[in-house]
C-alpha cells in the first residue's frame, strides 16, 4: 500500500506522524465506504459495542482498507504508526508506507517491537 504525492511541498515523515499521533480507533469491523482518500468505517465499537462510525482522512486507510474483512477487530491507537487486524488466529499489522516523490523512495513508518 503506497500513498503518492505530486506536491513537492509533500513530506512523508509529517504525514505518517501526523496519522500516528492524531488517529485512534478500535471497531469491531462490518463495512466501509470510500470516498477519495476519505474512509468511513462501520461497525461496532470494541470496547462498547454500540454501532460506532469511524471517520478517517488522511489517506492512509484508504490504502489498507480493503484487506478488512467483517467481523475483524480493527485497531490504530494513537501514537503508534501500524494499524492492527485481529481475526481468528491472525494478527496482521500494517505499516504506513508513503512514496516520497522528491526521493523517488518508499518510506515504510512501523512500530518498533
Amino acid at each position: 500500500m503506497v500513498l503518492s504525492a505530486c506536491d513537492e511541498k509533500f513530506d512523508c515523515t509529517k504525514w505518517a506522524n501526523g496519522y500516528k499521533n492524531k488517529v485512534q480507533f478500535a471497531i469491531i469491523y462490518k463495512s466501509a465506504f470510500r470516498n477519495g482518500p476519505l474512509i468511513y468505517l462501520y461497525g461496532n465499537d470494541l470496547h462498547t459495542n454500540e454501532p460506532i462510525e469511524v471517520y478517517e482522512g488522511s489517506g492512509q486507510l484508504s490504502q489498507i482498507y480493503m484487506q478488512f474483512k467483517p467481523g475483524d477487530t480493527i485497531i490504530k491507537k494513537v501514537g503508534q504508526y501500524n494499524t492492527i487486524i485481529k481475526r481468528k488466529n491472525t494478527t496482521i499489522s500494517l505499516p504506513v508506507t508513503c512514496f516520497d516523490q522528491k526521493e523517488q523512495a518508499e518510506k515504510v513508518y512501523y512500530d518498533q517491537p
